[in-house]
């Protein structure tokens, strides 16, 4: 009982950490959000789309940041802080580059500010989906300090191309009687919900692969290694929405779902098609 009780100034040190560090972020993103918003209101203060962006942020660090707790004990508080701090850093500096990627690679031609200030909440879903999977695959790749910084970050522009890749063939091959894209411009909530809930379905996943890989395998080693799981992954997505989309669609098909914007089947599917995801993480592990 007193080992317990002992331990709570090192859980509260962490949970002033993890605070610290989501106020830096937060404050950034805001900056950011000002300086591209050419609205007369102040990015956060136009709607729930902002509110789910910084809320998802948020998230994803946290997510992360339980990787960077998994790290071996140095023996003392204060210098595990510095180095939980800068792995803690390095996750905000993710959640960063992975709305640029979303605005940039995943959303082309769509200024995600400028939608958000108008409240299109199915681009605030996409990027909050984003979010959640970079925190999941900087989890994975900071977890027990195994891979080192090289290693971490690899995996993070992995996973980023993973996601990009994964939209790209899904919009060309798979959803290509629907402009989806032109759907969450639009703001149709279900198309954003639809796609949200595929990148944090696929984040899983490959978290999943992630943790259970060789941490003392070479680097390249594991970049092949995740290609080629990241590759199955996809297969396994899509072969998880057929079924899906026969066994607990019944009223409808992604196709109908997308076309009237059923938003009560995308939530469905989209919570069902994470729960998948999720035991598929538990079979690689």
């Amino acid at each position: 009982m007193k080992t317990e009780l002992g331990m709570y100034p090192t859980y509260f040190s962490y949970a002033l950490l993890y605070l610290a560090v989501a106020t830096l972020l937060n404050f950034y993103m805001r900056m950011r959000e000002r300086t591209l918003s050419t609205a007369d209101s102040a990015a956060g203060h136009g709607g729930i789309a902002f509110d789910i962006r910084h809320g998802a942020a948020h998230l994803g660090l946290a997510i992360a940041m339980i990787g960077v707790m998994y790290s071996e004990s140095r023996g003392k508080l204060i210098d595990d802080l510095m180095l939980s701090a800068g792995y803690s850093l390095l996750a905000a500096l993710f959640m960063i580059v992975s709305l640029e990627i979303t605005d940039k690679v995943i959303l082309p031609g769509i200024r995600n500010v400028k939608e958000l200030v108008n409240n299109n909440l199915a681009v605030a879903f996409v990027e909050a989906g984003a979010l959640v999977m970079t925190g999941n695959i900087a989890y994975a790749s900071i977890r027990g300090e195994e891979g080192g910084i090289v290693s971490s970050i690899s995996y993070f522009l992995a996973g980023q191309l993973s996601i990009v890749a994964l939209v790209y063939i899904y919009e060309k091959l798979f959803v290509r009687k629907h402009d989806i894209r032109a759907s969450i411009q639009s703001g149709k909530l279900s198309a954003g919900i639809y796609l949200s809930s595929k990148i944090v379905a696929y984040g899983l996943i490959i978290q999943s692969v992630i943790v259970s890989s060789d941490a003392a395998a070479p680097l390249a080693d594991k970049m092949l290694d995740f290609s080629t799981a990241a590759v199955a992954a996809m297969i396994m997505l899509y072969l998880l929405e057929i079924l899906i989309d026969k066994i607990i669609l019944l009223k409808t098909t992604v196709t109908g779902m997308l076309d009237n914007d059923r938003v009560g089947d995308a939530v469905q599917l989209a919570l069902t098609k994470i729960g998948m995801a999720m035991l598929l993480g538990l079979i690689i592990l």
